[in-house]
């Protein structure tokens, strides 16, 4: 399968000072966006500090064009040695530089030869104008256009090539060529043509784009089709909303045809059709989230009984598996007493001693550490609530924090929201090729089984909610027939999703290491002719 490739023209616009501030912008979102190429064409002057700001990313960097010769008396022009590790990709034989400059396909051929010598990717511009269209002249002058662009190259050679098929009369205009009759032109005129000059191999190996008034409303109808690849985007790829442009690219990656579902497979994508089509509603994704918490609570609940039931098995005295319990999630412990501490602090509560060691109860439960603060007549069940939500408040936002920095949860997001199930695998991949994957996970389990585990904290969760819940209630009567709320749906909806999938990762996280815990507890049982005894009496082997 090709990989899908969109490329942004940028032509004579934008300063390096300006390029540089774009690129900047739009850069984090385009590097979360996954199963795709992304490059952006600036003009010559600013593609060393646009390479610069974009060094580290995805983002490629092209250029608009070259001269075929190294070096020389050649007054004004910019030779391929010196694109030579600033840029990937190089425009050649735009239908600009061949109107307005003079441009041949003989020098296009020139250029492609010393482009693929310097280890530059070239883009081969071909397209008919308006009257050779109208004319029937289509297909005999794109055609006789590659075959002089590709003239004498081996097969290895092309297969690295990009093509970018650009009806002239669509270039600017406003007017494009519909995605069935661009479908048609390139099949007939460009992908047939190189399969007739370098094999089948070849030919399927070489990305095709389409160019011309491409934006984020067709791009769309265009990747749809099985020989476009991608697009050369000219304008629309000087705003922030080349973003969704290259989204909609994604959406449309072209996947083997899937058998039709049946049976129970019909009901479980009715379900993902209805999951995916409440990714844009704040209210669904708030109660997606809320759900998520919930199971993650009670999930707590299993994992701290098991888990000391375990140390207990391992060590065989409670003293000692107090210890080993604590250290296996001491990241998780201190971030919960020091949410607490911080949360006191800030509201002005006294507070007392500290402790990041865990105390057997007499019910035989653990308690997580303390920070010990002084309740007064001052303190009042907002403090109160705040103080004991403040685990819960930060552990979910360290999940969040490491979901949308180190997992790339954008990347899921959009995948779940296109409803693309190879998308969705692609990122899934990514997930998992995470550096450092299984420590993070390791982070995500000790801080995610952390943040409610004692009834005290418990409680006070629902009556952070309903403070909260009464903020909410009252701005939104205070902004009613405003643009306000409108304004905030789409980004509360992407917070929103975003925490639901870091949270779904957290769930997942705890399925696996309690299926390890259950392991060890049953391997530790057998090896040492032991069980443990859960619920009111103490947890003792």
């Amino acid at each position: 399968m090709r990989t899908p490739f969109v490329a942004g023209n940028w032509k004579m616009n934008k300063t390096a000072d300006a390029a540089v501030a774009f690129v900047t912008e739009i850069a984090p979102e385009l590097n979360a966006i996954d199963g795709i190429d992304i490059a952006v064409c600036p003009p010559f002057i600013a593609i060393p500090a646009v390479a610069q700001a974009l060094a580290g990313t995805r983002i490629g960097v092209g250029a608009q064009n070259m001269y075929y010769e190294t070096s020389g008396a050649y007054t004004g022009e910019v030779s391929p040695a010196m694109l030579q590790g600033l840029c990937r990709y190089v425009i050649l034989g735009h239908s600009e530089r061949r109107a307005l400059f003079g441009e041949t396909d003989e020098g296009v051929n020139k250029k492609i030869f010393a482009a693929l010598a310097h280890g530059l990717t070239p883009i081969v511009c071909v397209g008919e104008s308006l009257a050779q269209n109208q004319a029937g002249e289509t297909q005999a002058f794109v055609s006789g256009q590659v075959r002089a662009a590709f003239a004498n190259l081996t097969p290895e050679q092309a297969a690295t090539c990009v093509v970018a098929y650009e009806p002239i009369w669509a270039i600017g205009t406003g007017l494009s060529a519909s995605a069935q009759q661009a479908e048609d032109i390139i099949r007939a005129s460009v992908r047939d043509v190189l399969t007739d000059l370098f094999g089948d191999d070849a030919a399927q190996a070489i990305r095709i784009q389409y160019g011309g008034s491409v934006t984020e409303d067709n791009i769309a109808d265009y990747m749809g089709q099985p020989d476009i690849d991608g697009a050369l985007v000219g304008g629309a790829s000087l705003k922030p909303t080349f973003i969704k442009l290259v989204r909609g690219a994604v959406a449309k990656k072209k996947k083997p045809p899937a058998a039709p579902p049946l049976g129970s497979v019909w009901k479980i994508v009715n379900v993902w059709s209805f999951f995916r089509n409440t990714m844009n509603d704040p209210l669904m994704l708030f109660l997606a989230a809320a759900v998520a918490l919930v199971v993650l609570v009670f999930l707590q609940r299993w994992i701290h009984a098991h888990l000391h039931g375990v140390s207990l098995l391992l060590t065989g005295r409670p003293e000692w598996a107090v210890i080993v319990y604590a250290v296996v999630l001491f990241p998780g412990v201190f971030l919960h007493e020091a949410s607490h501490w911080l949360a006191a602090t800030l509201t002005g509560v006294r507070t007392g001693g500290v402790s990041l060691l865990p105390r057997r109860q007499p019910d035989g439960t653990l308690q997580l550490g303390y920070v010990e603060y002084y309740k007064g007549r001052t303190l009042g069940p907002f403090r109160e609530s705040f103080i004991g939500a403040a685990p819960l408040i930060a552990g979910t936002a360290v999940i969040l924090l490491i979901g949308y920095r180190v997992f790339a949860v954008t990347a899921l997001a959009d995948a779940v929201q296109t409803g693309d199930i190879s998308t969705l695998a692609d990122a899934l991949a990514a997930f998992i090729a995470t550096p450092n994957f299984f420590v993070w996970l390791y982070l995500l389990f000790a801080i995610g089984n952390a943040m409610l585990p004692s009834k005290s904290d418990r409680h006070a969760w629902p009556a952070f909610l309903l403070w909260m819940g009464a903020l909410t209630i009252a701005a939104a009567f205070l902004t009613r027939g405003s643009d306000v709320l409108d304004g905030l749906a789409r980004p509360v909806a992407t917070l929103f999703g975003y925490l639901a999938i870091a949270l779904s990762i957290a769930i997942a996280v705890d399925l696996l290491f309690m299926a390890v815990i259950a392991l060890l507890e049953w391997l530790l049982g057998r090896v040492r002719g032991m069980s443990v005894v859960y619920g009111r009496q103490a947890n003792e082997p």
